[in-house]
């Protein structure tokens, strides 16, 4: 981590770039990549870890998590350490799913499943998920470990049911608020954890922490809903493929295209309505980022699905 000691604090504003360095030399380090080696990992799983954590993504909740922990005055260190934790669970999720969607690429490139088979794959997700528990063993402050860990295992079964209850969907579920529930566990989860782990890590009493639960869980399904309106054709269900969990599709079983088109719109800008309404609650104008990222996801959907 280029000298950085455990509590080293750079001044407030650290550069993204920095901060982006950091997390990626973090999170490639907790699958067994050896900064600065002239070899080529041995470990095809490592390998494996690296052709997808290396292939693109915005890191936006190990950012969001970073930003936060800074806002509340967590150590620089602990701060990255924490982001890194959130980001290698999404990675690790991303894996899974694409051996459940039978998709064979990810962000336009043959994924991992695509290039080393579905075994290799279950095997990347895993050491993704055991890596972010071993970087908050390495990096978490000692006397909040326990609720950390304990939290990070909460949020983790959350995204494991919802995944189970979205595979099962298609059987089983048929309404709007069957949907919401899927989509804050599935995809709502990782976005919630960056986000209450720094109040975790800094000792905020439960409602501050609930709160910001409250803010994460309303734009991860803004963005789902946003997510879904873009990929309508995508998961309409096609040569063979069965019909995805799709707000639009369900909208539409009730009411015309236009009208389904519309009600998913409004329903998502209210979501993010709801996400600065709970980030003002919070102190040290901690809920900024995410107010940020909501502010730029309503700007998509608006420029993307007018009215």
């Amino acid at each position: 981590m280029n000298g950085l000691k455990r509590n080293a604090t750079p001044e407030s504003g650290c550069p993204k770039e920095i901060v982006l360095r950091d997390i990626n030399a973090m999170i490639e380090k907790a699958t067994g990549y050896i900064p600065g080696s002239q070899r080529f990992p041995t470990s095809i799983i490592c390998q494996a870890s690296l052709k997808h954590l290396r292939a693109g993504g915005g890191r936006t909740r190990s950012l969001l998590c970073f930003q936060v922990g800074e806002a509340l005055g967590l150590d620089y260190l602990p701060s990255i350490a924490l982001g890194a934790t959130a980001e290698l669970l999404h990675n690790a999720s991303l894996v899974h799913d694409d051996i459940h969607d039978k998709s064979l690429t990810r962000r336009g490139k043959p994924n991992v499943r695509a290039v080393y088979g579905d075994d290799i794959a279950i095997l990347t997700g895993d050491l993704m998920i055991s890596g972010a528990y071993g970087l908050l063993a390495e990096h978490a402050r000692p006397d909040t470990l326990a609720p950390v860990i304990a939290h990070v295992h909460r949020i983790v079964r959350e995204v494991i049911d919802g995944q189970g209850s979205d595979l099962e969907s298609h059987k089983r579920f048929h309404s709007v608020d069957d949907y919401l529930a899927i989509a804050s566990a599935k995809s709502g989860g990782l976005i919630r954890l960056a986000m209450q782990l720094p109040f975790i890590a800094t000792q905020h009493d439960s409602t501050v922490i609930d709160t910001a639960g409250h803010a994460a869980d309303s734009y991860a399904l803004s963005y789902q809903i946003f997510d879904d309106l873009l990929d309508i054709a995508e998961d309409s269900g096609h040569a063979g493929k069965i019909q995805s969990l799709n707000i639009y599709h369900l909208l539409t079983a009730r009411m015309s295209s236009a009208e389904a088109m519309c009600e998913a719109r409004q329903t998502a800008l209210r979501l993010l309505g709801q996400v600065n309404t709970a980030c003002d609650l919070m102190p040290q104008g901690a809920g900024q980022p995410l107010i940020l990222l909501a502010q730029q996801l309503e700007t998509l959907i608006i420029r993307e699905f007018p009215q």
